[in-house]
């Protein structure tokens, strides 16, 4: 049963490769979204593999809520990352 159990997690799946580019890509968001001025919006960004969701929210003064949330085209996955950040 151990050996068993280790042969299927050690199973990849080439599809399971988008979730490396699509991570990345939410990473870029993140650093492009850190270094602006932000404003309540929503918008999305299209990519090969799906799309991310970007949704700025206010949340107190100087503090805004972001939303990122990235949906594989293949098989649907889906990441999502909430975080604050106040404007520089």
């Amino acid at each position: 049963m151990a050996i068993d159990t280790f042969t299927r997690l050690l199973t990849f799946d080439r599809n399971d490769a988008d979730y490396v580019v699509i991570e990345n890509e939410l990473n870029r968001c993140r650093r492009h979204l850190a270094g602006k001025r932000l404003q309540p919006a929503t918008f999305i960004v299209p990519l090969d593999e799906g799309e991310i969701e970007v949704t700025v929210t206010s949340y107190k003064e100087n503090l805004y809520q972001i939303d990122l949330s990235a949906v594989s085209a293949g098989k649907h996955h889906r990441i999502r990352y909430r975080y604050l950040q106040a404007n520089p």
